[in-house]
C-alpha cells in the first residue's frame, strides 16, 4: 500500500460550559499565542513550544489604510510591522490556505506548496485557473516563485531549531505554531491570528465561537456517556507505528470524544513512533481502531492482515471496530485543525453511536472486508 503523509453541523441540544479567559493574552484556549488590540493596530507574540515559551515571533499588524498611533510600550518590544489587511500571501500549508478562503480572504493566497497534495476542491480550482501559483515543496519553495507573486509574507510552520525554510528579501516569515497546540480548541483559535492579517478579525472571531459552541456541545454529551471504550489508531508505515503522543491535540480529543486512548500516559505533544510489538502488548484489546492513511486503493481488513498478520490480533479489527479515513478522498487536512468540531464528531459517533441516531461520518467509514 502506497501511503502519503501530509502537515455546518448542526449543535447537539447539550449544556456548554466555557473555560475563562487566560488573563493578559487575549486568548481563550491557545497557549503558544498573545494578542494585544488597540485602534487600528494588533500586536502578536508567538511563543515556542520547544523553550519554555519563549518568543519565535513578534507582530505589528497595523491598519494599511489609516495613519496608526502605536503606543510605546508596543514599540519598544521590537515586533516585526505588517501592514494589514495582507494583500499578497504566500502560504507554505493547504490548511491555512482554506481557512483564508473560508473567512472571504481566497484571493489574498498568492502562492501554495505542495499543492499536489490539495484535497480542498475549492483550492483546487484556485490552483488551476491561475489564481494561485503553485511553488513546490514546502521544504525548499521556489523563491523566485515567490518574488514573481509579489507576496508580503509567508506563513511557514516553525520546527525545532528551526523557523523554516529561508525566504526572499522582503517576505516576512509569519511562523505558524499552531500544530503545536495540545488542544483542539487551542489549535483552531489560532484563526483569530490569521483574520486579523488578511482584515476578516470579526469573522474568524465569529467562526471560532460557532466551532467552540458545536466542540463544547458534542464533548459534554460524550462525557455523559456510560461507557468509554479504549481507542487505538493508525498503524505501521516505513517501519514504525506513528502514533499521537500523550499530550498531543489528538489525544486531546479522543479524551473530549468520550474514548480512552491506549497511550493517554506517554508525555509527548507530537507524533511518537512505535513498534508494532510495543502496540500489540498495549493496545490488541482496543474496543475502536482508527486507521487514518492516503492512498489510491482502500485499504480493507483482508489487505492489512495480508500486509502483517499480527493485525488479526487486535480486537477491534475481530468484531468489526475498524474505521478508516482515506485523506486521499476527503479534505481532512485541510478542514479539521481549524474545525476540530467536525472530527471530534466522527469519533464521539464511532464510540457512541446511540448518542448520533442516523449521522453519517464526515472522514472516517467501517472498514471493509
Amino acid at each position: 500500500m502506497r501511503s502519503i503523509s501530509l502537515l455546518l453541523i448542526p449543535l447537539l441540544l447539550c449544556a456548554c460550559a466555557p473555560r475563562e479567559e487566560t488573563k493578559g493574552t487575549g486568548m481563550r484556549y491557545a497557549t503558544l499565542l498573545t494578542l494585544e488590540e488597540g485602534a487600528g493596530w494588533t500586536y502578536v507574540e508567538v511563543r515556542s513550544p520547544w523553550k519554555n515559551g519563549e518568543a519565535l515571533g513578534r507582530y505589528l499588524l497595523a491598519d494599511r489604510a489609516e495613519k496608526v498611533a502605536i503606543p510605546d510600550s508596543i514599540l519598544v518590544r521590537g515586533a516585526q510591522r505588517i501592514a494589514v489587511p495582507v494583500e499578497r500571501a504566500t502560504v507554505l500549508s493547504s490548511v491555512h490556505a482554506a481557512l483564508f478562503f473560508e473567512l472571504g480572504a481566497g484571493q489574498r493566497v498568492a502562492a501554495l506548496a505542495d499543492a499536489e497534495y490539495v484535497m480542498s476542491d475549492t483550492l483546487r480550482r484556485a490552483l488551476a485557473d491561475g489564481r494561485i501559483t503553485a511553488i513546490g515543496s514546502s521544504m525548499q519553495p521556489d523563491r523566485e516563485g515567490m518574488l514573481r507573486t509579489k507576496s508580503e509574507v509567508a506563513l511557514v510552520s516553525p520546527y525545532e531549531g528551526s523557523s523554516g525554510p529561508a525566504l526572499p528579501r522582503g517576505i516576512t516569515a509569519v511562523l505558524c505554531a499552531d500544530y503545536m497546540e495540545d488542544t483542539p480548541l487551542g489549535r483552531a483559535e489560532w484563526m483569530r491570528f490569521y483574520g486579523r492579517l488578511v482584515g476578516q478579525g470579526e469573522r474568524a472571531d465569529s467562526l471560532f465561537e460557532t466551532v467552540r459552541q458545536q466542540y463544547d456541545s458534542i464533548r459534554h454529551c460524550a462525557e455523559a456517556a456510560p461507557e468509554h471504550p479504549r481507542l487505538l489508531c493508525d498503524y505501521v508505515q516505513g517501519g514504525s507505528w506513528p502514533m499521537p503522543g500523550g499530550r498531543s491535540y489528538l489525544a486531546s480529543l479522543f479524551a473530549d470524544a468520550g474514548a480512552r486512548y491506549v497511550f493517554a500516559d506517554n508525555g509527548d505533544r507530537g507524533s511518537i513512533f512505535l513498534s508494532l510489538e510495543t502496540v500489540l502488548a498495549k493496545g490488541a484489546n482496543a474496543d475502536v481502531w482508527l486507521l487514518k492513511y492516503g492512498a489510491d486503493k482502500d485499504i480493507t481488513a483482508s489487505t492489512l492482515v495480508d500486509e502483517q498478520p499480527l493485525y488479526a490480533r487486535f480486537a477491534a479489527l475481530q468484531r468489526g471496530r475498524a474505521y478508516t479515513c482515506n485523506t486521499l478522498r476527503t479534505a481532512y487536512y485541510e478542514e479539521v485543525p481549524f474545525h476540530p468540531d467536525y472530527l471530534l464528531r466522527d469519533v464521539a459517533a464511532i464510540c457512541h453511536p446511540q448518542l448520533f441516531p442516523g449521522y453519517s461520518p464526515r472522514y472516517y467509514q467501517p472498514m471493509g472486508q
